[in-house]
């Protein structure tokens, strides 16, 4: 069944016009068709590309960690979770309207997320040698938190 349309009219200075004449996106050719691609394009972002993009924001590090001997399972664990917990959080487009029902559970999922994260840290600094470039570090900054029945 073919989807009804609504007919919108828009004014546009001549600017903005020549803005939108000039855009190239897919197959897209006359002002209706670059609108409705615009907003699948931002759908489309809205709903996955977040870890996409801090994925790709990361990747240098990856490339880093994957061609050199050192290893440093602080940074895999960064880089491999922490683009899954920003995604999350960024899930939402601005069209979406947070409700109580999304940020409960949005608050578990992140909550989830973080402490996966923390485990696996905790787990790499309590090996006998732990896999990292700053000897130490991990170690260091796990001792002084705060043990967890105090909290």
């Amino acid at each position: 069944m073919p989807q009804r349309t609504i007919s919108l009219s828009v004014r546009l200075s001549p600017e903005e016009a020549e803005q939108l004449a000039r855009i190239q996106i897919g197959e897209a050719k006359t002002p209706s068709e670059k609108l409705r691609a615009l907003i699948s394009a931002q759908n489309e972002t809205s709903t996955g590309s977040v870890t996409s993009t801090v994925r790709e924001l990361l990747q240098p590090v990856r490339i880093g960690l994957d061609n050199t001997k050192q290893r440093s399972a602080f940074l895999e664990v960064m880089v491999e979770r922490l683009p899954h917990l920003v995604g999350y959080l960024g899930e939402p487009s601005i069209s979406d309207e947070v409700s109580e029902e999304f940020l409960t559970s949005q608050e578990e999922e992140v909550a989830r997320t973080f402490f996966e994260i923390v485990e696996q840290i905790y787990l790499s600094a309590a090996k006998v040698e732990p896999r990292e470039r700053n000897k130490g570090l991990l170690k260091k900054y796990i001792h002084s938190l705060p043990v967890a029945a105090n909290v």
